[in-house]
């Protein structure tokens, strides 16, 4: 009686069992062939971003082969179509892609990349600001609404959104070279040398590049002068930015060191890049107090104390919003700027002025 109650109980128990391993099996190919096409079209953005169209399409369609609902591989296919010049395919890819799925932020860029290459510059912000309302932070449409902006003549718009893409992603390229060529173009006459326009994408900055940024970017001549007469500095003559340091050292923005000399090709520091936003504070308003309301206010920084030299400028920076601290909530005045934190800061600084 014992063993055959066993054999029953082991004949339920496998009965319950075989529907739950069953319904597991389609459940695990699912998510094989999910993998899978998520691999493939990770494949295809790597060959488009590379520019190699057919091996994307290929990519791209492959995906769809195992997924046909699967709504980025219309997206990435419409912009293979749209590199290769095929509008009318390009639209269609995209049209695919809305029909599915109308909140994919991604086919909204494609569409308005498409009218950007059509020159219908005024229908392309639609797109462009529907992705955005669909993903606030996202950076390719940040960037293809400044490019629109650009085109339409709307300068100030197009700077916004350069600045904004790269707020929500500093390494975004285009975003940095757009904005650098873009503050070229509203450039009084007179063109800075090429380095400039790469300044943006540095990693480090160098004291040469803070002298370029101050001069093409900051109204200098409004409270400098016209800088006639200006010396040379003996170690930046061969320096590609000869002329924007003569005219910094000249309004008394970035000192010379004792020995006489400039040190273009050092690096520049936080510490000393709020020392040169109070310089030009200073004398943009002619008012030498401005530091201090500081004098005895205790530091907000655990790594800036109240007898750090820079304790005022770094205070009055970060009082008006030209500079910030850092995640941790200090300020870190050793550390070295980058192309893409220096031109924010100048570019706030310009606000101010």
């Amino acid at each position: 009686m014992y063993s055959r109650n066993c054999i029953h109980g082991a004949l339920a128990l496998l009965l319950l069992v075989l529907p739950v391993e069953c319904a597991k099996r389609p459940m695990q190919e699912r998510q094989a062939i999910s993998d899978v096409t998520r691999d493939h079209y990770l494949l295809g953005k790597q060959h488009l971003e590379a520019g190699n169209w057919p091996a994307a399409a290929d990519q791209f369609q492959l995906v769809l082969s195992l997924n046909p609902e699967y709504v980025p591989a219309y997206e990435g296919l419409g912009l293979v179509h749209l590199e290769q010049g095929d509008f009318l395919k390009a639209e269609q890819c995209f049209e695919e892609a809305r029909q599915r799925d109308d909140t994919y932020a991604p086919l909204y860029i494609g569409l308005g990349r498409l009218l950007l290459a059509q020159r219908d510059y005024l229908r392309a912000l639609d797109p462009f600001q529907h992705a955005l309302a669909l993903e606030p932070g996202n950076a390719d449409a940040f960037f293809y609404l400044g490019k629109t902006y650009v085109n339409l003549g709307r300068y100030s718009q197009a700077e916004e959104c350069f600045k904004k893409a790269l707020d929500n992603n500093p390494a975004h390229a285009q975003a940095s070279e757009a904005w650098a060529l873009l503050v070229l173009q509203r450039t009084p006459p007179g063109d800075p040398p090429a380095e400039y326009v790469g300044i943006a994408k540095k990693p480090l900055i160098t004291r040469a590049d803070l002298a370029a940024l101050l001069v093409y970017q900051l109204p200098l001549r409004d409270f400098c002068g016209s800088g006639e007469g200006k010396s040379s500095v003996s170690d930046s003559q061969t320096s590609w930015a000869s002329e924007a340091i003569k005219e910094v050292v000249a309004c008394g923005l970035m000192p010379v060191q004792a020995n006489g000399e400039f040190g273009p090709w050092q690096t520049v520091t936080r510490r000393e890049c709020a020392l040169v936003v109070t310089e030009v504070l200073l004398k943009s308003t002619a008012d030498p107090r401005l530091i201090d309301p500081f004098v005895h206010m205790t530091s907000p920084f655990p790594d800036v104390t109240e007898d750090h030299e820079a304790f005022g400028s770094i205070m009055l920076a970060t009082s008006l919003g030209i500079m910030a601290a850092k995640g941790d909530g200090s300020f870190h005045p050793d550390d070295v700027l980058n192309g893409h934190e220096a031109m924010k800061i100048i570019r706030t600084l310009r606000e101010q002025l």
